[in-house]
């Protein structure tokens, strides 16, 4: 599990199609999805470790992906809308 107040951040080319899955993971996470406004446009929650994995595809406008310990996204109250800040940018 990583701490609380961290996550990590994807800067995404929007030109190219991603994919996230969970293998190899050692802890759920949820990945937060955002467009090139820093918008929150989707969330994945509660994503679990697993061997034959699902693969989670953003829309072709998402710009970032923010991966953060799992019920996060719940325990905060993120929900689409919100906006992506960066400090000390």
């Amino acid at each position: 599990m990583m701490p609380c107040d961290r996550g990590m951040l994807f800067v995404l080319d929007m030109e190219t199609q991603y994919f996230f899955w969970m293998k190899g993971m050692k802890f759920p996470l949820d990945i937060l999805i955002f467009d090139r406004a820093r918008r929150l446009i989707d969330i994945y929650a509660d994503l679990a470790p697993c061997e034959e994995c699902p693969l989670y595809k953003p829309p072709l406008t998402a710009a970032y992906a923010l991966e953060i310990n799992a019920g996060l996204a719940k325990r905060y109250g993120i929900k689409p809308g919100d906006s992506l800040v960066v400090e000390n940018e």
